[in-house]
């Protein structure tokens, strides 16, 4: 949701830092923006659950003109733009093969997260993203939105 669209539905103003989270998935890389359609494919999925995204692709056009694509996800415990963040555990397959194995950091340890570049497993056509989430045992639930995003690289 758009500001405009959360004053609509609820009465009242949205905070004036509010990103909805569409534009949150677009914008959480400043090196990598999005480009042509930008976001292929959206969802929201708790930290215990699975999430599927289907999405086409002109995948040879997209080489050509040096784009990537990627795969973001955000918080949605907050309506502020800042960086990347997963669940506790992801497990991801596209297209039937792994393409995305975040494991939780080693003890005493800080996981740097980041956006994914599923480019080399993208084909022509179709393509069908498969998530599975797991939490971390002692923290709540959370809810995080996740995209595939066509983007090019900026430096």
């Amino acid at each position: 949701l758009h500001a405009a669209c959360v004053r609509k539905a609820l009465g009242a103003a949205a905070p004036a830092d509010f990103v909805c989270p569409p534009c949150r998935l677009e914008r959480v890389d400043e090196f990598h923006p999005p480009v042509g359609p930008g976001l292929l494919q959206h969802g929201y999925a708790s930290s215990s659950s699975t999430l599927s995204l289907r999405f086409g692709s002109q995948v040879a056009h997209w080489r050509k003109q040096q784009w990537a694509v990627h795969l973001r996800a955000v918080p949605m415990s907050s309506g502020q733009l800042g960086g990347p963040a997963w669940p506790h555990r992801v497990q991801g397959r596209l297209n039937g093969r792994d393409c995305v194995a975040i494991e939780p950091p080693k003890h005493l340890h800080v996981r740097r997260d980041q956006c994914y570049n599923l480019t080399p497993l993208i084909k022509p056509g179709q393509n069908t993203l498969e998530l599975r989430f797991t939490p971390k045992p002692d923290k709540p639930e959370e809810v995080f939105g996740v995209g595939v995003v066509l983007t090019r690289p900026r430096s």
